[in-house]
């Protein structure tokens, strides 16, 4: 096993919970690379610190842990899907300091992701280059406004 900090384990941990919302104890300290005593006591701590983590031991020898459906930190979770209804909402509420400043957060994040959106990644096309190598990287030209 590697050697890491608290705080990579943590921030690790989290990001798993991201993916998903079910790990197997022993399946999350191998992909951490951490020992499972490590990966409890993370948990543990994660727990105690208001992550709403629940430890299932009712299939031994596995352990299970699950996190609350729909838990952001700090924040509400909006399905992509929902977030022009949310947005068409907060548009047509009064004019206010909390709806302004509601507003200009939702313009942040979403200037953001069109940002990310717009990176040139280099993709493969089948074509030969000049190497005679049937695969060649290419930027996309084109960029969505």
């Amino acid at each position: 096993m590697g050697t890491r900090n608290g705080s990579e384990t943590a921030v690790g941990v989290l990001q798993a919970f991201y993916r998903k919302r079910q790990w197997r104890q022993a399946e999350l300290a191998r992909m951490l690379g951490v020992t499972g005593e490590t990966v409890v006591k993370v948990l543990r701590n994660l727990g105690d610190a208001g992550v709403p983590l629940t430890r299932d031991d009712s299939d031994r020898p596995q352990v299970w842990w699950t996190k609350a459906r729909g838990w952001v930190p700090g924040g509400v979770f909006f399905p992509k899907e929902r977030v022009p209804a949310l947005l068409r909402t907060l548009v047509r509420s009064p004019r206010s300091r909390e709806r302004d400043a509601c507003w200009n957060t939702q313009l942040k994040w979403l200037h953001l992701a069109r940002r990310r959106a717009q990176r040139r990644i280099p993709l493969l096309y089948p074509r030969p280059n000049k190497r005679g190598s049937r695969w060649s990287k290419k930027a996309p030209t084109h960029r969505s406004r």
